[in-house]
């Protein structure tokens, strides 16, 4: 069951590969604009997120739906730069070290806010499992001087979730809609079980290669 999940995850991406090469690849080929920029706008987009939260007060339908569009659209990057980098032979260990770390900083930081409104253990859980995995990228970096890889498929397909229900949540709370935020909360714990199966996969390739 695992390895088809698996092997579902690699045939979407590779779809979705060619299909960024018959379009967006060609615009940011166009503007010069390489994988590790669109990471880097994934982080910018972040702090940007985090300071439309901090001035958030009694805010218009405008100001929330464009911090929704905000969180959409950067979050995108993530299909983006992956695609623009397999399709462009232009996979860097830096863009395989911060990838994943702007990630986990765009998902984290959403949760954190939504938290104080919404107290669910899946927004708890996300937040510390994507916590734990960079501590553990770091160790094993640091420490072990593991290489670091790419994420695995269960992490892709966790990433992919994560972001429908970080948007669930962003669009509940919006429209004040206790049913799409319980239908967010079923998405998340989903994306919980993969997050699971994704740092221990993750820790089981990084010890092999010790």
């Amino acid at each position: 069951m695992m390895q088809w999940i698996s092997n579902g995850v690699y045939q979407f991406q590779k779809h979705c590969d060619r299909l960024m090469a018959k379009s967006f690849d060609k615009i940011w080929l166009f503007f010069g604009i390489t994988p590790n920029v669109l990471t880097i706008a994934r982080f910018i987009g972040t702090a940007i997120l985090w300071a439309l939260f901090l001035t958030e007060t009694n805010a218009s339908d405008f100001w929330n739906y464009s911090i929704l569009a905000l969180f959409i659209i950067t979050a995108l990057t993530d299909l983006w730069d992956g695609a623009l980098a397999r399709n462009t032979n232009q996979v860097t260990h830096i863009g395989t070290l911060l990838d994943p770390l702007a990630d986990k900083l765009l998902i984290g930081s959403v949760l954190y806010f939504l938290a104080a409104t919404l107290a669910h253990w899946t927004l708890y859980m996300i937040i510390f499992l994507e916590a734990m995995m960079i501590v553990l990228n770091i160790i094993f970096y640091m420490v072990w001087e593991s290489k670091i890889k790419g994420a695995n498929a269960y992490g892709k397909l966790k990433m992919g979730l994560e972001v429908v229900f970080v948007a669930m949540l962003l669009l509940g709370v919006y429209q004040q809609s206790p049913d799409i935020i319980t239908a967010g909360y079923y998405i998340g714990g989903v994306a919980v079980f993969f997050a699971i199966i994704s740092m221990l996969k993750g820790i089981q390739d990084s010890a092999s290669a010790l």
